[in-house]
């Protein structure tokens, strides 16, 4: 297996990802600044946002929790801008598709990570 490297890649508006690469993939731990204003910061793995991260709108809400494949998958909570939960629960494909208390799901997240 080839180490991991960080990188950097921009655009002509600026830094768009920095984090690590394997095999010229996204791989390991990253944050992606999009043109919209928002970002993804976690995961990485075979160049998609896989595992726990945090993507931020650019009003300033925010979803912590679980991705598979660059969308929200698993055990994740969305924030209001003043983080105020406003949803928790299991997520699939972005959205959300059984509703848990924010403390069941914050009390999972901090499970899985050990």
């Amino acid at each position: 297996l080839r180490r991991q490297r960080q990188m950097c890649i921009r655009d002509r508006k600026g830094p768009r990802y920095v984090g690590e690469f394997r095999e010229g993939l996204r791989e390991g731990q990253g944050t992606h600044f999009y043109p919209s204003g928002a970002k993804y910061e976690g995961e990485y793995k075979a160049g998609c946002a896989d595992g726990r991260g945090v993507y931020t709108y650019p009003e300033g809400s925010y979803y912590f929790g679980e991705f598979r494949k660059d969308s929200f998958n698993g055990y994740g909570l969305r924030y209001t801008p003043e983080t105020t939960v406003d949803a928790a629960g299991i997520w699939a494909d972005g959205k959300i598709k059984q509703r848990l208390k924010a403390q069941q799901v914050a009390f999972l997240l901090e499970k899985k990570k050990t």
